[in-house]
Parts: C-alpha cells; structure tokens; sequence
C-alpha cells in the first residue's frame, strides 16, 4: 500500500473528531480497522493518482503503479492498463455505494459523505494529469475556483 492509503484514516480520523458530536465507540474503533468504506476511498484516491502521476513518477525513478504492474503482469499496452485501472476504480466505486447503503454501517451520514467527497476530490485534482506533482498553476486555479466560486 502507498502512502495515501496510510495517510487517509488519519486525516478522516481527524475529519470525524471535529465534525461528530458525540463521537460513537464503534465508529472510533471502525477508523483502526480500516473499515470497507475507508479502505475504498482511499483507494479511489491512490487509483486517481496512479492514473494521473504514473508516467511522471516512472521517469522520477519511483515505483511502479497499477498500470506498470498490469502491463508487466500481463504483457498488457499501456492502454490495456489504463483500462484496467479504470475498471478497479469502477468497481471501488461499486463497493463504496454497498458500503454507503449498508444498514450495519457504524459512521453517522456525514462521514460517510466525506469519504465521497474525498473520491470526487481526487478524480477531479487528477483528471487532467498530474498537475499537483508537475507544478502547473492550473490545479491551484482549479483549487480557488472550487473553494471560492462553488457551483451552488
């Protein structure tokens, strides 16, 4: 696993504490087991990322992504594996919506929005590439517009 997947149930971790009052054990306890719904949205961003960052970070001499291990795996194209990624994120997707509708759920609707919105984050950071990573003045354009000038 990446670092994003590390890195997401902390900063969700945090997210709950400050937007639930009161706090539930369950869910508490949820966030250490890296329960389904967390575990998909932090995948949907490692996915989004791979997709977008995997030919920057080859030539940056980092390790291979989704798409690299499906072609070496496979003896797959690039495009092969492009496709592949998207049908892993497809199907995250999927299993995110299970998760979101299961009665036996133990996080309160709002978390369970935030995980969502984190996967819409990152699919729209990274759908033009990987602009973060690159420097490009468009993610920072990108960021004020959706934070200063939200579609209402």
């Amino acid at each position: 696993m990446h670092g994003f997947q590390h890195q997401f149930p902390v900063v969700l971790f945090h997210a709950y504490f400050l937007v639930t009052n009161p706090t539930e054990e369950e869910a508490v306890r949820s966030l250490y087991k890296y329960h389904g719904i967390v575990r998909f949205s932090a995948m949907i961003l490692r996915l989004a990322n791979d997709l977008a960052t995997s030919p920057d970070e080859m030539k940056r001499g980092d390790v291979p992504k989704l798409v690299e291990c499906y072609m070496n795996e496979s003896g797959g194209s690039r495009e092969e594996g492009i496709e592949y990624a998207r049908i892993v994120m497809d199907e995250t997707w999927k299993k995110m919506n299970e998760e979101a509708i299961a009665t036996d759920s133990p996080f309160p609707q709002h978390v369970v929005r935030i995980t969502f919105d984190v996967g819409r984050m990152a699919q729209h950071m990274y759908l033009q590439g990987d602009k973060r990573g690159t420097l490009s003045p468009q993610i920072n354009d990108s960021i004020a517009t959706s934070l200063f000038q939200p579609i209402l």
